[in-house]
């Protein structure tokens, strides 16, 4: 594993344990789960909240989402999700990167 694949892992055991420093500036939203109790609507606004807060949406080369997430426990990205984070994307002018690696 790279340091700059290490940054973006929200997954700190046993990937980020004992090794650093990661790159700055990569930020982390929730990935929406019922099942964990966040909603597309949480997670898209959590987007929101970090261009509000942390970074102007300028800043922003790409935005990186699994459609299936491996480690995090085989879920599924609600179509609603993909739909949002396109649209909020085109509306910044920012790159979506979908991580498929699940799903080949």
């Amino acid at each position: 594993r790279t340091n700059m694949t290490m940054g973006l892992t929200g997954k700190v055991a046993p990937y980020k344990a004992g090794f650093g420093p990661f790159p700055n500036e990569i930020y982390h939203a929730p990935y929406p789960n019922a099942f964990h109790g966040i909603s597309v609507e949480q997670s898209l606004q959590a987007i929101d909240d970090l261009f509000a807060c942390d970074i102007e949406p300028s800043r922003v080369a790409a935005i990186i989402f699994e459609p299936v997430q491996g480690e995090g426990g085989f879920y599924k990205a609600p179509d609603a999700f993909a739909q949002g984070l396109r649209q909020l994307c085109d509306k910044h002018g920012i790159m979506l990167i979908a991580d498929e690696i699940q799903t080949g």
